[in-house]
């Protein structure tokens, strides 16, 4: 059984019982994607919220906190 239509056991041509499937499998893909936002079309959907408030680093804290200790001014 290989390609989308093959012949069956009397001898005329049936589709793939696989293509079913792969078609099933494809449309799954295809609302995955949709729904978070990987397609051109829904990525124009997507509506990105930024902070309000500026969120502080806690990396940029720690720097900020050793260059004062070691400030003797």
């Amino acid at each position: 059984m290989t390609g989308p239509v093959f012949k069956s056991d009397r001898g005329y041509p049936i589709q793939n019982p696989y293509l079913s499937i792969a078609n099933t499998a494809l449309d799954h893909m295809r609302k995955f994607l949709i729904e978070f936002g990987m397609t051109p079309a829904s990525r124009s959907k997507l509506r990105v919220v930024t902070p309000t408030r500026e969120v502080e680093d806690p990396l940029e804290e720690f720097l900020r906190e050793g260059t004062q200790a070691r400030d003797p001014s």
